[in-house]
Parts: structure tokens; C-alpha cells; sequence
């Protein structure tokens, strides 16, 4: 290589730089080209790009960094887009891409993601999904459709929708869930005897039974049965996000979709027996309200106490005399 300055043939040497990376010092030895003649020297850029090439492959295998075709391959064993992937990371399809084709490394909070969530899958895949849709980064369609996509089992998709339940209804005992935190099983093994003892059920009605049920519960034991949180909509007592309970019951097999919408039928699965309080607890909630219609059963429960003394959308609170025995 010959000298800008004065056109005289450069000798090549190498050097070495300590310089910061990661909260470490690291030593980085690249190629310098000197003149003799002038003293003018260049540091060869390609030389100092492969150095730090150098120390970013020494830092992946010495802290198992995946590499770009382990992206790739984690995101296709998903079933999954660039697009999706970049959806729950909260990232743009375009960094996605480069990730993948190695033009751009992992920053640590991305490399979290990848090493716990995605690259794993199964559970802690649906865990890092849950996490984005209760954060708002995805919407419950997306959840939905992301994890449809996915080859996860059916168990690992009722955990999913247990732990959206739990986010929404109370993770600790409160007087918001009736001081218990919400159980898939035992709301399957409710609605399961609903639906054997009463037959097929629109959602209305369904959700007052619920209501009833639980504040029974709670009159008798100081505990609700299934730990869900109600809401005080225009048309009585409604469980908060009423939309994951019904697809978890479905996922379930618990109901399934009668001939006209919002009519629920029992589905095929097996649910779990009730203690026997709570059978007693039921077979009361059939024998009270079991016969009244949709309607009736909203206007009924716009007397209870709990009713009146709650702000419509807000959520009722469990309490001795919040219901009319």
C-alpha cells in the first residue's frame, strides 16, 4: 500500500488496542500501515473489523449466545413469520431479518427473549406470549392466532389461557376473587354440572349461575368456588374478560358451540368431582335458579346488595350479605 500523503510504499505492522466491551477490557490486535517517510499510518479498517468479529464469537461461545442460523431455525420450529416474531419482541420484521442473517448481534434484552422464550418453546414459549398479551404488546386475536399456529400442545395452550385468567381475576386471595385464586379445573367441573343438570346454556345465563354459585359459596364458606371476579355490566354479574373463561371452557372440551350463537352445550371431555359442599353448593344454585330464563335471572340479580352497592363496571367485591338468600 502506498502513502496518501507522499506516495512511498507503507510498511505493514500490527498493533494492539485495549479497549471496553461488556463491562470487560478486551485486547483487540488488527493491521497498521506506516510511512516511513512522512510518519503518516493507517489502521486497516478490514483488519480491525475481523479483530472485533474476533472478540464478539469469543463472547458468544464463552456465554452460549445462539447463533443467527439458531434464530432461524427456532422461530421455523414455531411455525412462525419474522413478522410474528417481531410482534412479540416488540421489534420490527427488518431487525428480525438481521438478526437471522447475523448483520446484526442480539442485545442482552433481546437474547433473553430468544434463550428463555422462543428458542426453548413449549411452555416457556407460551409463558413470553401470555407476557406480551397481558402487557398489550399483542392483542388477544394475535395471542390467539400466534399460538394456534404453533405445533404446542393443547395442554400447554389450556395453560395459557389458566395464566390469562389468573393475570385478570387475581393472583392472590382477595375479596375481588372471593379469597381464591382461580382453578381451570374446578371451573370446568362447575360448568360441566350445569350443563348435565340444566342442558344446553347462553352465555347470560351461564354467567349468573356462575355468580350465583360462587356468592352462595361464599355466604356458606367465606370462599367462592371457582376464584373468578365479577363485573357489574347493564345485564347483571358478568366474569371479568368473559371471553378467555368461554375459550378456556372450550379448549377444554368442557362446552362446545350449540346450533344458535352464544348457546353452549357440554362438550366431551371429563371434568373433575366437586368436594361435596360444593356439589351441595350447586345442586342449591339448580334448584333456585336453574328454571328462570336469561332475562330473569339479569333482573334478579340487579337486587342483590352486591349489585346495588357497586358502581356499574366495576368489579364486585365478596362480602357476607351481597347476595339475598
Amino acid at each position: 500500500m502506498r502513502c496518501p500523503e507522499c506516495g512511498r510504499e507503507m510498511r505493514l505492522s500490527k498493533e494492539e488496542s485495549i479497549e471496553s466491551f461488556k463491562g470487560s477490557q478486551v485486547r483487540l490486535s488488527y493491521d497498521v500501515y506506516t510511512c516511513d517517510e512522512c510518519g503518516s499510518s493507517y489502521v486497516d479498517a478490514r483488519s480491525l473489523d475481523e479483530a472485533w468479529k474476533k472478540i464478539w464469537e469469543d463472547y458468544e461461545k464463552a456465554n452460549c449466545i445462539p447463533s443467527p442460523a439458531d434464530l432461524r431455525k427456532a422461530r421455523e420450529n414455531l411455525n412462525l413469520t419474522q413478522e410474528e416474531i417481531a410482534l412479540l419482541l416488540g421489534r420490527t420484521k427488518s431487525l428480525v431479518s438481521k438478526l437471522e442473517d447475523g448483520s446484526r448481534a442480539l442485545s442482552d434484552r433481546l437474547l433473553g427473549s430468544y434463550t428463555n422464550h422462543i428458542i426453548p418453546g413449549g411452555e416457556d414459549f407460551i409463558s413470553f406470549v401470555n407476557s406480551a398479551a397481558v402487557q398489550g404488546r399483542i392483542s388477544p386475536d394475535d395471542r390467539d392466532r400466534i399460538v394456534g399456529k404453533t405445533s404446542i400442545g393443547n395442554e400447554s395452550r389450556l395453560s395459557l389461557r389458566e395464566s390469562m385468567i389468573i393475570e385478570a381475576h387475581g393472583n392472590t386471595e382477595s375479596c375481588l376473587n372471593g379469597f381464591k385464586v382461580f382453578s381451570g379445573k374446578t371451573l370446568s367441573a362447575v360448568v360441566g354440572r350445569f350443563l348435565s343438570e340444566i342442558g344446553p346454556l347462553d352465555h347470560m345465563k351461564l354467567f349468573k349461575l356462575m355468580f350465583y354459585s360462587d356468592t352462595l359459596s361464599f355466604e356458606r364458606r367465606g370462599i367462592s368456588i371457582t376464584g373468578l371476579r365479577y363485573i357489574a355490566n347493564l345485564y347483571g354479574p358478568t366474569p371479568v374478560k368473559y371471553e378467555d373463561v368461554v375459550s378456556y371452557l372450550k379448549e377444554a372440551g368442557v362446552v362446545e358451540e350449540g346450533k344458535k350463537a352464544s348457546v353452549m352445550i357440554k362438550g366431551t371431555a371429563k371434568t373433575d368431582h366437586l368436594l361435596a359442599e360444593e356439589e351441595e353448593i350447586i345442586e342449591t344454585v339448580v334448584k333456585r335458579y336453574g328454571h328462570l330464563t336469561s332475562s330473569q335471572l339479569s333482573s334478579l340479580s340487579h337486587k342483590e346488595p352486591c349489585w346495588k352497592e357497586t358502581g356499574e363496571k366495576k368489579v364486585i367485591k365478596y362480602c357476607k350479605g351481597m347476595i339475598r338468600n
